[in-house]
């Protein structure tokens, strides 16, 4: 993770900063879950070229409609917070995962890695 001034810098979709944005945040663990993303550079420069190329895309109000109806992937080119990080790092269909899924499928894409690297050492 990158730091500025002893604050995350952080890369999402965010409703009330109408839409994708990079912002340097304190994160308080009282205000925000923290999840350690196994990426190699060459994927974390991928997933920030992605977000440099998105900044100021709009916020996917209606892409959350998807997560009562899981049909509706939502309005092309707006995004919303989870399915931006997920579109980012490579995950197909990112309209998919709301925040609390896709935290536990980072959370096992992590574990699995961990159990990989073992069963080869």
């Amino acid at each position: 993770m990158a730091y500025e001034n002893g604050m995350a810098v952080c890369w999402s979709s965010a409703y009330l900063d109408k839409g994708v944005r990079r912002a340097v945040v304190n994160l308080d663990p009282a205000d925000w879950d923290v999840i350690d993303i196994v990426t190699t550079p060459e994927q974390e420069a991928a997933a920030i070229a992605w977000f440099e190329a998105h900044v100021g895309q709009p916020y996917d109000v209606a892409g959350l409609f998807g997560f009562v109806f899981r049909h509706y992937e939502g309005e092309k080119g707006k995004w919303f917070c989870s399915e931006s990080v997920a579109e980012a790092l490579g995950y197909a269909e990112s309209w998919r995962y709301d925040p609390n899924t896709f935290a536990a499928v980072v959370a096992h894409d992590a574990i699995r890695m961990v159990q990989t690297a073992q069963l080869a050492a």
